[in-house]
């Protein structure tokens, strides 16, 4: 059991005859009494001074799990937000290849109602140059009758062509 700075300075000794020099035991007990309250004194600073610490402690590991737990949020948030951002631009880029293929359907819709348009054109260009040289060429041949001294034709398309 340890002994106390008080149980130490009441401590008494028995006197014999050839024992220590009393004064000097006393002045002994006072300094180690005095030297075990200071021993004492300081291991009870100390004592508080690392349960503040250790209170202090656990108080910069609540703070630093803290900090561990908010970057842990922020780096899901962060990976959640670029899962997002990678999957919207995904659907948007198939959104866009989507419209471009109907786009580039209708272009060549239009390009083929245009050929067949020019293709029509074309037959009926070539149709009317037909009838124009047909009518041109009855009209020479009446002019060339004409010419000749109004001798009458005897080509059955020349007056059907006129009289059309």
């Amino acid at each position: 059991m340890p002994i106390t700075p008080v149980e130490l300075r009441n401590c008494q000794f028995a006197r014999k005859l050839r024992g220590y020099d009393p004064a000097d035991v006393d002045n002994l007990v006072e300094e180690t009494a005095a030297e075990l309250e200071s021993q004492i004194s300081a291991n009870s600073k100390l004592t508080a001074e690392i349960n503040t610490l250790k209170e202090r402690l656990a108080t910069y590991q609540g703070i630093e799990q803290s900090l561990r737990d908010a970057l842990v949020t922020a780096e899901q948030a962060a990976k959640q937000q670029q899962e997002a951002a990678i999957r919207d631009s995904e659907i948007k880029v198939k959104e866009t290849e989507l419209e471009c293929e109907k786009l580039k359907a209708r272009c060549q819709s239009e390009v083929e109602e245009i050929r067949k348009e020019i293709t029509d054109l074309k037959q009926q260009k070539a149709r009317y140059l037909a009838e124009f040289r047909s009518i041109v060429d009855a009209h020479q041949r009446i002019l060339a009758s004409q010419a000749d001294g109004g001798a009458k034709t005897t080509d059955p398309d020349a007056t059907n062509s006129t009289t059309d």
